[in-house]
Formats: structure tokens, C-alpha cells, sequence
């Protein structure tokens, strides 16, 4: 099996970006949170998000039309990226949701940490399933990095 654990984390965010299908964990139904706020920009350019928090899939609560899942596994279309938005001591229960995933799917390429979470001790397990791992930067900020990178390159005849 393939590691990054060597990859340079710019490297890993250029591949993750162009991944579509994405799992959003730990959303918040308050447009005011980042979140939401990833949630609605990912949409606006055309990813597929997959919501996964158990507190508001038990409740039956839909964001932005899409249903809530309580674990990964649930999931039926593939996941590409996995997107924390959760307590770092969570951390260890969603790896294990994750590892349980890998199992049935073997579909997922990279884990995504945003920023506040610290992820130092599972580490290793996402490097031994082969994820690229990315930490301390939102995905959202850097897909708008990418576009405004792809707006600005000249085309000459």
C-alpha cells in the first residue's frame, strides 16, 4: 500500500481539491459556522457532499436539502475526502468509523483536519490506511486559493 506520509502538504491539497466527493463530518445546521460555511461553498462549485453528524441524523434534520448520516458507513456513494469539522478528542471515534468504511469500501484517499483540531496521535493509523492526510488549513480557503490560481493563468495563442 501506497504512504504519504512523506507527500508535502501542498502536494496533498492540490490532489485533494480536485477530488469531488466528499464526506463532511461533524456539520452544524448554523449558517454562521464554518461548517455550514464549507458545506455551502463546496456546493456552489460543484462538489458532492455527504453530511455526517449523529446528533441531527437521529433527529431526521436536513441541511441545505441533504440528508445527515450518523457514520460513514451508511454512506452508499463513494467518498473521496474525509472533512473534520470536530473536538479533537472525537478524533479517535471517527478514525474508527473510518477504518470500518475502508473495510466495507476501500474508497477513501485523503482525511482533511481543520484547523483546531489536533490530530498528532492517529497519525500513523491515516498514514497506514494510505490517506493522504491534510491538517491546519480549511478546505474551503484553499479550493478558493485553487480557483483564484485557475482565474489568474494567462492563455496565450
Amino acid at each position: 500500500m501506497q504512504t504519504f506520509k512523506d507527500l508535502p502538504q501542498e502536494t496533498a491539497i492540490e490532489h485533494c481539491i480536485e477530488m469531488k466527493n466528499i464526506a463532511l463530518i461533524g456539520i452544524s445546521p448554523l449558517p454562521e459556522s464554518a461548517s455550514y460555511q464549507d458545506l455551502k461553498g463546496m456546493l456552489e462549485r460543484g462538489y458532492t457532499i455527504h453530511l455526517v453528524n449523529p446528533k441531527l441524523s437521529n433527529r431526521g434534520i436536513k441541511i441545505l436539502g441533504l440528508n445527515v448520516y450518523s457514520s460513514m458507513v451508511e454512506i452508499e456513494d463513494v467518498v473521496e475526502v474525509v472533512n473534520l469539522h470536530i473536538a479533537t478528542e472525537d478524533v479517535g471515534k471517527w478514525i474508527s468509523d473510518l477504518s470500518e468504511r475502508m473495510e466495507r469500501h476501500g474508497d477513501i484517499g485523503a482525511i482533511w483536519f481543520e484547523p483546531n483540531i489536533d490530530p498528532a496521535q492517529y497519525l500513523e493509523d491515516a498514514y497506514d490506511f494510505g490517506w493522504m492526510v491534510i491538517t491546519e488549513v480549511c478546505i474551503l480557503s484553499e479550493i478558493k486559493k485553487a480557483d483564484a490560481g485557475h482565474n489568474n493563468v494567462e492563455i496565450r495563442p
